[in-house]
């Protein structure tokens, strides 16, 4: 009876990976740039970029949020007469990808709205005593804003829409057009290069994450018919011994059929830039690791945004429910 109690518990841990590789599975469609201090984008000319892409027809351009943070912008409670200097982060887009922390209370708001703000509870205490805000007014770059939002952050944090000369130097852009075979970077770059966007760097191309969770959800499937084929070759088995290989053989046979039928589903494919162009290059896949600890040490503290977060969790116990599952599947047999 112990031994079936086990079995289902190593079903549910990695059925549980499984459910987070398929909620990674658009991750694949994300590109997260960076652009220097001299090469921002503008918010005008992102806009301008879509709407050209809706005028050639294109039906389905990327959605793109982006946000750019300063220090110590004034920030003021006109009715108490408070003040305080604050981060500001200035978004194009969609507020909650540029946050930090989870929502306490409010919403982040629509992306059209140009007159709501996203606060977090640190400034929230120190402009009005405390973080029950929404729908209160604050004035920060000569403007009032209503407070729609308050994130669970001490720290002072404000969040506005973005002018249409504000200077991006942070970009995510999704893909919403999934028809044919290229990478979420490949038609990032694309669109940018068609819009004469010249400036960025990829930092975070959410393929590597959707590909990792399928390949590591995958693998423990397609491990079966190797356990089940070494077990078989035994030639000093006994006849009733062979006889339970050969159904184990037919159970491992269905494990690499329900393997290979999840990776379609997952869309699962190598990203193109981790394949060498010589199988003989053994130094290509440490440079490339190398390559990609940089880039994603360079986000610094803009990697720390909640959705980029959110996404390394999820890789994480995915990566951590398959080796489990694998492992207990290993042992379970064993026993």
């Amino acid at each position: 009876m112990k031994r079936w109690i086990g079995l289902i518990l190593i079903a549910v841990l990695w059925g549980y990976g499984a459910i987070l590789a398929w909620t990674m599975k658009d991750a694949g469609n994300q590109v997260f740039l960076y652009c220097g201090e001299g090469s921002a984008v503008e918010a005008e000319q992102i806009s301008q970029a879509l709407e050209r892409e809706q005028e050639q027809g294109r039906e389905m351009p990327p959605e793109i949020s982006a946000w750019s943070r300063t220090e110590k912008v004034k920030v003021m409670n006109p009715v108490l007469g408070r003040s305080e200097e604050a981060d500001c982060i200035i978004v194009y887009g969609h507020k909650e990808m540029a946050s930090y922390r989870r929502l306490l209370g409010g919403t982040y708001g629509y992306r059209s709205d140009q007159d709501g703000c996203v606060i977090s509870s640190g400034l929230a205490m120190e402009l009005f005593g405390g973080p029950d805000v929404t729908g209160t007014y604050i004035w920060c770059r000569e403007k009032a804003y209503r407070i729609q939002g308050v994130t669970d952050d001490s720290s002072l944090v404000i969040l506005l829409p973005a002018k249409a000369k504000d200077a991006m130097r942070f970009m995510l852009l999704t893909r919403t057009d999934y028809a044919g075979m290229e990478t979420g970077k490949t038609a990032v770059e694309r669109f940018l290069y068609r819009n004469g966007i010249h400036s960025g760097k990829v930092l975070v191309d959410g393929t590597y994450f959707s590909s990792a969770a399928g390949f590591g959800i995958c693998l423990p499937l397609w491990m079966m018919p190797l356990r089940a084929l070494t077990a078989f070759s035994s030639r000093r088995e006994r006849k009733v011994e062979r006889g339970r290989e050969i159904r184990g053989c037919i159970l491992a046979a269905v494990f690499f059929l329900a393997g290979t039928f999840l990776a379609w589903k997952l869309e699962l494919k190598i990203p193109a830039d981790l394949i060498p162009s010589r199988w003989s290059d053994f130094e290509f896949w440490a440079r490339r690791i190398e390559e990609l600890r940089l880039d994603m040490a360079a986000t610094g503290e803009a990697g720390a945004v909640r959705w980029l977060a959110q996404l390394k969790g999820r890789l994480a116990v995915c990566l951590i429910c398959s080796l489990a599952g694998g492992a207990g599947g290993i042992m379970w047999r064993r026993t």
